[in-house]
């Protein structure tokens, strides 16, 4: 398992670095025999950019690029970027942008949003440090976060992948403050209460109820009673 992760990752990342700069470098190129040979030369020339990209993911700081990082789905991730310039030429990094793709068969599942960033002008060996934020709603599971900068070089913009990262997207938890738990909370909380009422007032009376109907009958039974002292002998010899 260890191994296919991260042989799915370095696939991805050559992918992500040789394939998103939008350099057809393996293409075959229609040369007009009539240019000279300036120009020829030019046009066969490969595009590409010597630029040193690194990031970090802020809220992850300790974690490896090769481990999964776990997020809640509506969390926002802070990208911290540092880029070096080992060209000879003037660079300008104009943006920021990205795809997320399923983990591990890499179909696009969103696209992150262009940012307009600096711009930041590099000569050779100049840094540049900036951040992107990624605000990530996607459905639960496991995905690759691809990066690119966008990078004008010779006046022709240029899109340039950096190392994807593994994340894994889950539910957030339940907020004791959200009002769907609240609801169920608020009718569980209802139904004890009636329960409780019922059994102790209803069904079983309390002692202060079977005191006063002992008293009661008490009263009952010596209204009953008749007091025959006054009553003449005959009439009680008679009895």
């Amino acid at each position: 398992m260890k191994f296919a992760k991260f042989a799915a990752f370095a696939l991805l990342n050559s992918f992500l670095v040789f394939a998103q700069e939008d350099v057809e470098i393996n293409k075959d190129i229609d040369v007009d025999s009539s240019l000279p040979a300036e120009e020829v030369e030019a046009v066969e020339k490969p595009k590409y950019i010597n630029l040193n990209v690194t990031y970090n993911v802020r809220e992850k700081p300790d974690e490896s690029v090769y481990s999964f990082l776990d997020f809640y789905n509506g969390d926002v991730m802070h990208l911290d970027y540092e880029v070096v310039s080992n060209e000879d030429e003037l660079l300008t990094i104009t943006g920021v942008q990205g795809q997320l793709l399923s983990y591990p068969d890499g179909n696009l599942a969103a696209n992150i949003s262009a940012g307009k960033i600096g711009p930041f002008e590099l000569n050779l060996n100049d840094t540049a440090e900036f951040n992107q934020l990624v605000q990530l709603r996607l459905e639960e599971g496991r995905y690759y976060l691809a990066p690119s900068l966008l990078v004008v070089k010779n006046q022709e913009v240029m899109r340039v992948g950096t190392r994807p990262t593994l994340i894994n997207v889950e539910a957030p938890p339940m907020s004791i403050f959200n009002p769907q738990f609240l609801s169920i909370l608020i009718t569980i909380s209802a139904l004890f209460g009636g329960a409780y009422y019922y059994v102790c007032y209803i069904k079983t009376p309390s002692k202060a109820t079977k005191k006063q109907a002992a008293k009661t009958a008490k009263n009952l039974k010596g209204a009953a009673t008749v007091d025959k002292s006054w009553l003449p002998d005959t009439y009680t010899s008679k009895k």
